[in-house]
């Protein structure tokens, strides 16, 4: 993607600067499948995990910068949503950076085979209602308004992993139907 986000001291020191009262990383893991131009990272101090968004181009850098205001915008209004701790605009070749609080120390993906049939579709409808509820969020917050054809690209993703599930071998028959179901209701 970009030097800058392919050697981990490196994207230690991006945190480190965005975040100086934290303490310093203890380990930096890749997250895959993030959008084109920002990587994404777990970033685990010896006390909390958190998630870094790095902008390593123009398009990216705008992404990670509305998506810090989105999540300000969504504290305010009560949501439940990661806390925003930090956004450093992309400037004079340094790339942007977000730094935001987990709201769990377990992601969705990691708890997938744990959730058993009830509750893979319980996160599924409400990561659709979360996306939908998102994308009709004021023009102020989401500069240009919604991002486009976002419904389209929610059912190619859940295609996406609807097929790594199915070769994995542990998806119930018409789970993604019913997520399908939920987005389009």
């Amino acid at each position: 993607m970009h030097d800058l986000v392919d050697d981990p001291e490196t994207v230690a020191a991006l945190f480190e600067a965005a975040v100086p009262e934290l303490p310093a990383p203890a380990a930096v893991l890749r997250e895959p499948d993030g959008p084109r131009g920002v990587a994404r990272f777990t970033v685990q101090t010896r006390g909390a995990g958190y998630r870094m968004k790095v902008g390593v181009d123009d398009a990216g850098a705008d992404a990670v910068v509305r998506g810090a205001r989105a999540l300000a915008a969504l504290t305010l209004a009560g949501w439940a949503v990661p806390r925003s701790l930090a956004v450093r605009p992309g400037r004079d070749g340094v790339p942007a950076v977000a730094v935001e609080a987990r709201l769990g120390t377990t992601d969705g993906a990691q708890m997938w085979p744990a959730l058993g049939r009830d509750g893979r579709a319980a996160l599924l409808h409400a990561a659709a209602t979360a996306l939908c509820r998102l994308h009709a969020m004021p023009v102020g917050v989401v500069p240009g308004g919604t991002v486009g054809g976002w419904r389209e690209r929610l059912v190619r993703c859940a295609a996406r992993y609807h097929g790594r599930l199915v070769d994995r071998g542990d998806l119930p028959d018409g789970l993604l139907a019913q997520a399908r179901a939920a987005i389009d209701a």
